[in-house]
C-alpha cells in the first residue's frame, strides 16, 4: 500500500504569530517570515511522518494492488487507511476484470472511523470487495483525514494535541537556531522532545 496526498491542509497547526513568539521574533519585522512559514510547513510535516497521521485537514489516496480477501488474520478483508484522524471516504475507485475503471458505490463498503487507524470493510450488502484486474495500484480509496474539519483556522489549529504543536515549536526553534548549519545532527536531537509524539504515534505501521 502506499498513500499520497491529493489536496494539501490549507492551514498549519501553528500561526506565524505565536511562532515568532516563541522565537523571540520581533511581531513587526517581518525579515525572516517566509523562512518561519517554511519551517512551520517542515515541522508539521515531520509531526506527520514520525506519527503517521493527518494533523490538519487533506485529502489523501491510499493505492493497493488488489482488494483483500477474507483470511483467518483478517477476516472481514479489512482495508487499514494509513493516516489517521479519518474523516470521511470520497471515493473507492478499481480496475475491474475487462480493465475498466469502477466507482465503487458508498453503500458497498463500511468506514469504522473510530478505530485508529480507521478501517474499511464490505457491507453486509455486498459481502466481499469485487474482483480486480490484477494490475498494479488496481485499487484507489480516496479519503480525507485531519483533527478538525472546520473552515476556522483557529479551531482547526486548536484541534491538534498540544503536545504535537509544542514539540513543533521546539522543531521549529532548533532548526531556525541552525538554519546556517550542515544538515549532520538532526533538527530536534533530544529523546525527550521526541517523546511528546509517542502517544500520538501509530505503531502497527
Amino acid at each position: 500500500m502506499t498513500t499520497r496526498i491529493i489536496t494539501d491542509p490549507t492551514v498549519e497547526p501553528l500561526t506565524l504569530a505565536e511562532v515568532k513568539t516563541h522565537l523571540h521574533e520581533d511581531l513587526s519585522d517581518a525579515s525572516n517570515d517566509a523562512l518561519i512559514t517554511t519551517l512551520i510547513g517542515v515541522a508539521r510535516q515531520a509531526a506527520e511522518h514520525k506519527t503517521q497521521r493527518a494533523l490538519m485537514l487533506q485529502t489523501l489516496e491510499q493505492t493497493l494492488d488488489a482488494f483483500p480477501a477474507a483470511t483467518s488474520k483478517n477476516p472481514m478483508a479489512t482495508i487499514v487507511l494509513e493516516m489517521p484522524p479519518v474523516v470521511d471516504v470520497t471515493s473507492v475507485t478499481y480496475t475491474d476484470a475487462d480493465g475498466s475503471t469502477v466507482v465503487l458505490s458508498n453503500t458497498l463498503y463500511t468506514l469504522d472511523a473510530a478505530r485508529e487507524p480507521a478501517q474499511l470493510v464490505p457491507s453486509y450488502a455486498a459481502g466481499s470487495w469485487p474482483t480486480t484486474q490484477g494490475s498494479i495500484a488496481a485499487v484507489r480509496v480516496r479519503y480525507r483525514a485531519g483533527y478538525s474539519t472546520s473552515a476556522t483556522a483557529a479551531v482547526a489549529q486548536a484541534a491538534v494535541p498540544a503536545a504535537i504543536r509544542q514539540w513543533m515549536l521546539l522543531a521549529i526553534g532548533d532548526m531556525y537556531e541552525r538554519r546556517t548549519a550542515s544538515g549532520e545532527r538532526p533538527a530536534v536531537r533530544h529523546d525527550f522532545v521526541d517523546g511528546l509524539l509517542d502517544r500520538y504515534r501509530i505503531w502497527s505501521l
